[in-house]
C-alpha cells in the first residue's frame, strides 16, 4: 500500500477502512448533509453494523433512523442494479417505490422491535428498467441505540428468484408434457401448448404461424389470448412488419423485441402501421426450420414494451420445437390412417400377404391373403407389434426376443427393405416367409409407416433348412456384435482420457476426447490408413523433440506386438497448438494374433508444467537448505526421513540412498537411541513439536552432541506432510558446560555466582546462533518470495489500473491484489525477523503514535478488555521505523487479548530510562522504554525461554503465526535497542520495547515518504535483473511512464552494450547478482557517466553493500511505489 493510501484511509474512522466499491462509497459520501451526519458520530452499534457489513459476502443492508437511511455492502449493491449507487443515503422505502406497499408492514413490525422472518416473498422491483418478478429469503432485525430504543433495522438477504422460476418452469413442463399426451388434432396440440405457455408467461397472446410453400406468408388457424387482444388469426406477410425482421427469421434466427417503436427493424412507419393494426408492442418469435427452409414461428406478443429474458427465450424455444414436433407427430398419424384406408380396398384382393404398420411398428392393416397366412384376423393383430402375434417363438420352442427380429427392426426412415423369416401361425406350425418392406411417406416426403409384404416360402425353405439356420447364427452374432460396439463406444466416451482403437488400416472406435485432442471433427475422418493420418498430426519426443516417424510411434509398435509408453508432444491438426501426450498402446489378439491396436492418450501439459515448477521450488529450497550453517532433515508421513541437506551428509560423511528411510538412526548412540525414536515418535503420534539432544556419528568414527528441534509440516487445507528439523551441533558448548560443572565442584562457594553467569551466557550464545541461522534461511526464503510476488504484484497492479475486464473481473484483481499484500506484509515479518528488512528509521513521536493506536487497540482486543494508556507528557522522540511500530504494538496488543480470554487490563506505557553500565543486550545510552502488560495468564519459564523463537507459538494451529514476538525482537535489535519480557503465570506478562532516543526532532518526513508524480518521462532505462519475470514486469511499468528500455540479464551484460555505445538516460538494476551486483554496477557506469540517475532493486531489501547515495527500493512494488522512487530521483 502506498503513502498515499496510508494517509488517506488515516483520515477515516476504523470501522469504514474497508476494501472494495461500497468501502470507497462510503468513505467519499458526503453524510453531513445526511440524518446520519459525519460517521465520527455515528452510534456504536451502527458503526460495529457497518463494519461487519462491509466485511461480509452475503447481501446485507442497514436502515437506521426514523428516516430509514440506507447503507449497504458490496453483493446488495447487485441486488440494487440501476439503483446502484444512488440508494446510498436515501430512505430505504423510497429507493424501493415500487414495492412499497409490501415493505411498509413489514419495516414497521421491525421498528416496533419484532423480527421478523421471511423465506419466500414474491416482489416485482422496478431495477433495470422494467418490471420483474423478484423472490427473496430475508430477516429484519431490530437494533437498538445505546439508550435501548429501535433505531433501526439490519437485513442479511438471499435473492432466489432463479431457484422459484426454475422450480416453476419444472412443474410447468411436467404439465404441459401430461395435457399434450392424449391428444391427436393437431390444432387442439397447438391450442393446449399455447393456452399453457401464455399463462406460463403472462404474455398478451401466444399464436403458432405455418409457413405458405412461398416462404413469405404465415398462416394462423387459432392462437390464444389473454382476452386483451384482438385475434390474429389469418394469413399474415412477414416483410409486412419490417424487411429486416423477416430476413432474420428466413435465416433461421430467432427475434426478440423489447419495444417495436425502439428496435431498428421494426421502426418503420409501414411496421409499426401493421403493429398496431395487431396490437402487439414488443414480442418474441422463434422460427422453426426443417431441411434449411423456415417451416414454422411461434409468436410471443404482448400489449406493452417488455424486456425478454435469456431464461424465456430458452423455454419457448424448447417448448417451440416440441409443439412441432407434437403437430408433425399427430399429422403422420392422421395421414397414416388415411391411407390405411384407400389401401384396403385395393389391398383385399391382392394375392400376396401385405401387413400396414406405424412408425412404432404396430400393425394397422393385415389383407385377406395375409389372414390366411398367418390364421389371425386383422382385430387379433391391429395395434400389436406383427412380432408378438406371429414371430414369438422359434421353430424349437423358445421364446424369440423382439430385439432379434428383422421385421420388428425395419425403420421407415430408410429406404426399401427385403428380407426372410419364420412366422407362426396360429395353429403354431411354422411358416417360412421373404418380406419386402417399404416405407410409407407423407405429402412432405417425411416417413410415416412401413408397408411389409410376405410370401410364403415353405416349398422353397424346405430345401435350405440348413443354410437358414446358419444364417439366422450369423444374425444373432452380428447383432450381439453391433450392440458389443455399442457398448465398447459408450465405455470409451465415459473414459476421461483420448482412447481410439483400429489398425494400420484405419482408426475404427475413438472416444470424444481423441476427436478433440487429434484435431477432427467427425470419427470417420479417422478411419483411414495410419500413415495418411500422420501426416497431418506432427508427433515429436516430448523430451528430445525429434520427429517420430509412423514406425516408431506407439500406435504401430502396438500392431507389432509391443505393449509402449511413450510421452510426445502432439501438434494439433487445426489450431497447430502443441500439448505434451503419455500415449500407452497395447496389441489387441485373437488366439495368439494380433489383430488391432488400442491406445489411451492422457493429456500431461500442465502436469508437466507443475513437475517443472515443483522443481524449481524444490531446487530454491535445496539451495537456501544447503547453505544454511545447520543440519537439516525432512520425513513424511509415515515417520521416515526423506532428504538431508548437504551439511548433514557432510557431517556424517554417508550418502542420501544410506541415510534415506531411517538409515540415519545407524549413527545415534546406542545409549542415546531409545530416548531418541520414543521421542520422536511421541511428538509425531500428537503432530507437537519436538527438541531433544542425542550423539550422532561424525564422519571420522566420533560422536557429536546435536541440539535437534522439529516442526510438523501441513499443507495449506490442512493436511499433514510430515515433519522438518534443524540439528545444530553444540558439543563444543556442553562440554565447556562440563568443564564447568567440573571446575564448580573443586571451587569454593565464591565462584558460584559466576558459573551461572557463564552458563546464561553459554545459553545465550547458543539461542542467538540457533536464531542467526533460522534468521539466515528464513531471509534467503524470504528474499526469493519477493522475487516471485514482484511480478504477481506489477501484473495486477497494471491490470487493475487499467480496469481490464467487467466488474467481476476487477473485484477477482482486488482480491488477488488484497491476498498479494498479505503475502508481502508476511514477508517483511519474516525479514524483520532475519533483521534483514530494511528499516525507515527517523524520529517517531512514541505518545503520538501510542494514542493514535489507542482506538485500533480497544477494537481489537473487544470490550472485555479495558485498555490504559500512560504516556510521558515531555516524552523525547525516539528513533524507530513508524509503520514497523505501530505493527509491532498491535501484535503484542492481540497476544495480550488472546492470553486475557475472561477479559483484564491492556496497559500501554512509555517513560524514558539511561542505562548507565551495559545490561544484557542494552548498552549504554538514552531510551524510550515502550511497555505493553496484561493481567492475563502469563508465561511458565519453559514458555519464556522460548517466546521470541521463530514460529513458535502456544495459540494452536491456524490461531497464530508464531512471528509477532520475533518480529518485535529484530525491530528492537536493528534500532539498537532490545526486548526484554517479565511474566508470571496467572499474574500477567510485560514487554518493553526499549528504543534509542533520537538525535533528530520528530515531525521531519524523509523525501522517501513523500507522494511524487513522475510526469511525463523521456529517454532510454537500463534495466538490469537476472530474473526473467521481475525484468518484464518492470520493463513493463517504465514503459509506461514513457521510457524507452533496454534490458539486460547481468551487471556484465550490460556494462557490454554501454561499451558498444548505449546511453542509458536511468539505471534501474537489481542489487544481488550473480557476478557484478547491482551497486557495482552503478559505480562502474557512473565512472564515464558521472550523472546517471541509478536505482537499486533488491528482493533481500537489506541495506548492507548499498551505497547511503544510491536510492533504492524494496521488492515486491507497485508501479505508484516506483514512480514515486524515479519522481524523487529526478527532483533531487
Amino acid at each position: 500500500m502506498s503513502t498515499r493510501d496510508d494517509i488517506a484511509r488515516a483520515s477515516v474512522p476504523d470501522f469504514l477502512i474497508a476494501d472494495g466499491e461500497m468501502g470507497a462509497s462510503m468513505r467519499g459520501h458526503a453524510w453531513a448533509s445526511s440524518p446520519l451526519g459525519l460517521p465520527t458520530s455515528w452510534p456504536q452499534p451502527l458503526k460495529t453494523l457497518v463494519s461487519v457489513m462491509l466485511g461480509s459476502n452475503q447481501p446485507m443492508f442497514v436502515a437506521w433512523g426514523w428516516e430509514r437511511t440506507l447503507l449497504y455492502n458490496d453483493a446488495y449493491s447487485e441486488i440494487l442494479a440501476d439503483k446502484h449507487p444512488s440508494a446510498l443515503g436515501r430512505d430505504f422505502l423510497e429507493v424501493w417505490s415500487e414495492i412499497r406497499p409490501e415493505l411498509v408492514p413489514i419495516v414497521e413490525e421491525a421498528y416496533a422491535g419484532r423480527p421478523v422472518q421471511m423465506d419466500d416473498i414474491t416482489l416485482i422491483m422496478l431495477r433495470k428498467g422494467f418490471p420483474e418478478e423478484t423472490h427473496f429469503s430475508f430477516s429484519y432485525t431490530p437494533v437498538r441505540d445505546e439508550s435501548g430504543a429501535v433505531a433501526g433495522f439490519f437485513c442479511p438477504c438471499l435473492e432466489i428468484t432463479e431457484q422459484v422460476l426454475s422450480d416453476r418452469r419444472r412443474t410447468f413442463r411436467l404439465a404441459l408434457e401430461e395435457r399434450l399426451r392424449d391428444l391427436a388434432d393437431p390444432i387442439d396440440i397447438v391450442s393446449a401448448a399455447s393456452e399453457a405457455l401464455g399463462l406460463h408467461m403472462n404474455v398478451a397472446q401466444v399464436a403458432y404461424a405455418e409457413v405458405d410453400a412461398d416462404g413469405e406468408t404465415v398462416s394462423i388457424e387459432r392462437e390464444w389470448n389473454s382476452g386483451a387482444m384482438a385475434s390474429n388469426a389469418g394469413r399474415h406477410r412477414l416483410v409486412d412488419f419490417g424487411p429486416a425482421f423477416a430476413a432474420d427469421l428466413m435465416r433461421g434466427e430467432r427475434v426478440a423485441i423489447a419495444d417495436v417503436r425502439q428496435d431498428p427493424r421494426t421502426s418503420s412507419p409501414e411496421a409499426l402501421s401493421a403493429f398496431a393494426k395487431l396490437s402487439i408492442a414488443s414480442f418474441l418469435n422463434i422460427p422453426l426450420v426443417k431441411a434449411g427452409r423456415l417451416v414454422a414461428v411461434l409468436a410471443i406478443h404482448n400489449l406493452i414494451p417488455r424486456t425478454w429474458s435469456a431464461d424465456e427465450i430458452g423455454l419457448v424455444e424448447e417448448f417451440a420445437e416440441r409443439i412441432r414436433a407434437a403437430v408433425e407427430q399427430a399429422r403422420a398419424e392422421a395421414h397414416l390412417q388415411e391411407t390405411s384406408r384407400r389401401l384396403s380396398a385395393l389391398l383385399d384382393n391382392a394375392s400376396v400377404s401385405i401387413f400396414l404398420m406405424d412408425s412404432d411398428h404396430r400393425c394397422q392393416y393385415m389383407n385377406p391373403a395375409a389372414e390366411a397366412l398367418t390364421g389371425f384376423s386383422l382385430d387379433e393383430t391391429r395395434g400389436n407389434h406383427l412380432h408378438d402375434v406371429i414371430h414369438h417363438t422359434r421353430p424349437d420352442g423358445s421364446r424369440y426376443p423382439s430385439h432379434e427380429c428383422p421385421i420388428d427392426g425395419v425403420s421407415p426412415s430408410v429406404g426399401r427393405q427385403q428380407g426372410e423369416e419364420v412366422f407362426v401361425h396360429k395353429s403354431g406350425r411354422f411358416i417360412p416367409v421373404a418380406f419386402t418392406a417399404s416405407p410409407v411417406r407423407n405429402e412432405a416426403g417425411e416417413p410415416i409407416g412401413t408397408v411389409i409384404e410376405v410370401q410364403d416360402m415353405t416349398e422353397q425353405k424346405a430345401a435350405e433348412a440348413e443354410l437358414q439356420e446358419n444364417r439366422a447364427r450369423l444374425q444373432k452374432s452380428l447383432s450381439q456384435a453391433e450392440r458389443k460396439a455399442a457398448e465398447m463406444q459408450a465405455v470409451l466416451e465415459s473414459m476421461p482420457d483420448a482412447v481410439y482403437i483400429g489398425t494400420g488400416e484405419g482408426i475404427t472406435l475413438a472416444n470424444q476426447h481423441a476427436l478433440d485432442q487429434l484435431g477432427f471433427t467427425s470419427r470417420e475422418e479417422l478411419n483411414r490408413r495410419v500413415a495418411a493420418l500422420a501426416e497431418e498430426i506432427e508427433t515429436r519426443d516430448a523430451e528430445t523433440g525429434v520427429l517420430i516417424s509412423v514406425e516408431g510411434q506407439a500406435f504401430t509398435r502396438a500392431f507389432r506386438g509391443e505393449r509402449i509408453v511413450q510421452n510426445v508432444r502432439v501438434r494439433h491438426r487445426l489450431t497447430g497448438e502443441d500439448r505434451v501426450v503419455r500415449c500407452a498402446a497395447a496389441p489387441v489378439t485373437v488366439d495368439g494374433h494380433v489383430i488391432a491396436a488400442v491406445a489411451v492418450n492422457t493429456d500431461i501439459t500442465d502436469a508437466k508444467r507443475g513437475e517443472a515448477a515443483l522443481r524449481e521450488s524444490e531446487a530454491r529450497f535445496r539451495d537456501i537448505a544447503d547453505a544454511a550453517p545447520v543440519l537439516i532433515w525432512i520425513s513424511d508421513t509415515t515417520k521416515a526421513c526423506t532428504w538431508f541437506n548437504r551439511p548433514w551428509l557432510e557431517f556424517t560423511g554417508r550418502t542420501m540412498e544410506e541415510e534415506y528411510g531411517y538409515g540415519w538412526a545407524e549413527g545415534v548412540h546406542a545409549d542415546d537411541f531409545d530416548r531418541c525414536v520414543s521421542t520422536y515418535n511421541a511428538a509425531f503420534d500428537n503432530r507437537e513439536p519436538f527438541r531433544m539432544d542425542y550423539r550422532l556419528r561424525q564422519h571420522d568414527g566420533t560422536y557429536r552432541i546435536l541440539d535437534d528441534v522439529g516442526v510438523p509440516r501441513f499443507a495449506e487445507d490442512g493436511t499433514f506432510l510430515g515433519y522438518i528439523g534443524a540439528c545444530t551441533d553444540v558439543t563444543d558448548a556442553r562440554r565447556a558446560e562440563e568443564d564447568l560443572r567440573e571446575l564448580a565442584d573443586t571451587l569454593e562457594s565464591r565462584v558460584t555466582e559466576r558459573t551461572v553467569e557463564l552458563e546464561q551466557a553459554h545459553e545465550q550464545l547458543r539461542q542467538s546462533q540457533k536464531l542467526e541461522a533460522m534468521g539466515a534461511l528464513t531471509g534467503g526464503v524470504a528474499h526469493d518470495f519477493n522475487n516471485l510476488l514482484t511480478p504477481i504484484v506489477g501484473s495486477l497492479d497494471l491490470l487493475q489500473r487499467r480496469s481490464l475486464g467487467g466488474e467481476r473481473e476487477q473485484r477477482l484483481i482486488a482480491g488477488a491484489i488484497q491476498s498479494a499484500d498479505r503475502a508481502k506484509t508476511l514477508v517483511q515479518r519474516l525479514l524483520a525477523f532475519a533483521r534483514r528488512q530494511p528499516l525507515q528509521a527517523s524520529a517517531v513521536d512514541i505518545r503520538r503514535l501510542v494514542e493514535g493506536m489507542a482506538d485500533l487497540l480497544g477494537s481489537t482486543t473487544g470490550p472485555q478488555v479495558r485498555v490504559v494508556v500512560e504516556v510521558a507528557e515531555d516524552l523525547p522522540p525516539a528513533k524507530a521505523d513508524p509503520n514497523q511500530l505501530e505493527m509491532a504494538l498491535l501484535n503484542l496488543g492481540v497476544n495480550a487479548r488472546d492470553a486475557m480470554p475472561n477479559g483484564g487490563t491492556l496497559r500501554i506505557s512509555a517513560t524514558r530510562e539511561s542505562i548507565r553500565a551495559p545490561r544484557g543486550d542494552l548498552r549504554r545510552g538514552h531510551y524510550v522504554r515502550l511497555s505493553v502488560a496484561d493481567t492475563g495468564m502469563g508465561m511458565d519459564e519453559a514458555t519464556l525461554a522460548r517466546a521470541v523463537e521463530p514460529f513458535f507459538s502456544t495459540k494452536g494451529i491456524g490461531k497464530g503465526t508464531g512471528l509477532g514476538l520475533s518480529m518485535a525482537h529484530g525491530l528492537a535489535a536493528q534500532l539498537g535497542g532490545a526486548l526484554i519480557i517479565q511474566s508470571r503465570p496467572e499474574v500477567g506478562t510485560n514487554v518493553e520495547l526499549w528504543l534509542p532516543i533520537s538525535a533528530v526532532v520528530a515531525g521531519i518526513e524523509d523525501i522517501s515518504s513523500v507522494s511524487s508524480s513522475l510526469g511525463e518521462a523521456h529517454g532510454l532505462a537500463l534495466l538490469v535483473d537476472d530474473e526473467e519475470f521481475v525484468r518484464e514486469s518492470t520493463a513493463d511499468m517504465l514503459e509506461e511512464f514513457g521510457y524507452q528500455v533496454r534490458q539486460a540479464t547481468s551487471g556484465e551484460a550490460a556494462l557490454a552494450l554501454v561499451s558498444q555505445g548505449l546511453v542509458p538516460d536511468l539505471l534501474v538494476s537489481d542489487h544481488l547478482m550473480p557476478g557484478l551486483s547491482g551497486v557495482d554496477l552503478a559505480r562502474r557506469l557512473r565512472e564515464t557517466l558521472p550523472h546517471l540517475p541509478v536505482l537499486i532493486v533488491s528482493g533481500y531489501a537489506e541495506a548492507e553493500g548499498i551505497a547511503p547515495d544510491l536510492p533504492r527500493l524494496t521488492k515486491p512494488f507497485r508501479s505508484a511505489e516506483l514512480e514515486a522512487c524515479l519522481a524523487a530521483i529526478k527532483t533531487h
